[in-house]
């Protein structure tokens, strides 16, 4: 929506109309609609939670579910063409500990078979920051996406390798004096904006989900 005979509004109804074309040829059909958004959520989130139907039919539902949500990031960022890609996207939500926590345990495990787990999204929270992800992590994401299944498993199991190393590692620095790990390095403005990102109110309720 847009008032006609306001200029600087059209304009930036064009540009955004211009981002939004961009984004469907290249992440292809987008819900932006809220009601029609919130009808399809609604309904398939009633599909997945039924564990008396198929797991394929729940897994499809949540998929749908997935891609408004998916389509609600995507919408709140402008239509960024360095928002993650879909499959990506799955994987960060599969990574997200809260949004799981929806999930049944056949339906959880089935989505991170096919996608995996990948870090990127805020915990509690449904929407992708493209300026908190560098484009080397953008790169990385890419390529775990194109994985199959039985490589995506071997790349976590080295991750979850890689995170215990880096415990122990932490466990071990914490054994001496704490004055020498103090941190006297950061500015002011990064320590504000350590607290602005820690009181994020973007933090999901249920009902967006």
């Amino acid at each position: 929506m847009y008032e006609p005979n306001d200029v600087d509004d059209v304009k930036y109804h064009e540009r955004l109309h211009s981002s939004w074309e961009k984004a469907v040829e290249k992440y292809g059909k987008l819900y932006c609609d809220y009601a029609e958004r919130e009808k399809i959520k609604g309904k398939n989130r009633t599909i997945r939670s039924n564990i008396l139907l198929p797991l394929i039919e729940r897994y499809n539902a949540e998929l749908l579910v997935l891609k408004c949500l998916f389509s609600r990031s995507l919408q709140r960022n402008q239509f960024e063409l360095d928002h993650v890609n879909f499959e990506g996207y799955v994987a960060m939500m599969m990574n997200n500990e809260k949004y799981r926590s929806y999930l049944d345990e056949e339906l959880c495990q089935k989505l991170i078979d096919e996608y995996g787990t990948l870090p990127g999204i805020r915990n509690g929270e449904s929407y992708y920051y493209p300026e908190e992800n560098t484009a080397d992590f953008n790169k990385l994401a890419s390529s775990y996406t194109q994985l199959n299944s039985n490589n995506k498993k071997k790349i976590i199991n080295y991750g979850k390798s890689l995170l215990n190393i880096q415990q122990a590692e932490e466990e071990q620095k914490h054994l001496m004096p704490d004055a020498a790990h103090q941190r006297t390095d950061l500015s002011k403005d990064e320590l504000n904006n350590a607290a602005r990102n820690k009181h994020d109110d973007d933090i999901m309720d249920d009902s967006n989900f």
